[in-house]
């Protein structure tokens, strides 16, 4: 097997805990969102401002690298939608190679990547593209990873004030 890049080992690991996504965007989304929402570099660069939201066209040579491996298939199929326009799905599956296979991620980045799924892959594309768009575009931001900087520098913050004194700063914080 040749060397697959970190994004590949990002993205087929994605579509290992997931088994089958079909859909390309909810799959880039999830990618972005193990970023953004959980803090794992994952070696894409994505583009905020895409019509799609965050987006990178990256993924198209990454699904060809692991198509080469036989870690993943990935098929397009085409069905006419309710207004006579023409619906595309990307659909990426898991091979049972890849099943069978550890892939070289850390147990962080991996239970990151197992979060983003658990968390989003019951979105539809349409679903997904409308949380990007409200969430990202807009500047505003759920993420865990800035929550948990902001308590930690409330903490530092708190235990500085009390001169490196944890039960007092804790007393202050409790009375809050």
């Amino acid at each position: 097997m040749k060397s697959i890049s970190k994004k590949g080992l990002f993205l087929a690991q994605l579509v290992k805990v997931a088994g089958k996504i079909e859909s390309e965007k909810l799959l880039a989304k999830m990618l972005c969102y193990i970023e953004k929402e959980r803090g794992v570099v994952t070696g894409f660069r994505f583009d905020k401002n895409q019509n799609y939201g965050n987006y990178t066209f990256e993924i198209k040579d990454e699904v060809k690298k692991l198509q080469e491996e036989g870690l993943i298939n990935f098929k397009k199929e085409e069905s006419l939608g309710l207004w006579g326009d023409t619906i595309k799905t990307h659909i990426f599956v898991a091979t049972n190679k890849l099943k069978d296979i550890e892939l070289d991620l850390t147990k962080k980045e991996k239970l990151a990547i197992k979060s983003i799924y658990r968390e989003y892959s019951s979105y539809s594309p349409v679903e997904i593209g409308h949380y990007d768009h409200e969430i990202y575009r807009q500047g505003k931001s759920r993420t865990d990873i800035k929550i948990k900087n902001e308590a930690l520098k409330e903490t530092r913050d708190l235990i500085s004030k009390h001169k490196g004194d944890k039960k007092s700063a804790l007393k202050e914080w409790l009375i809050k």
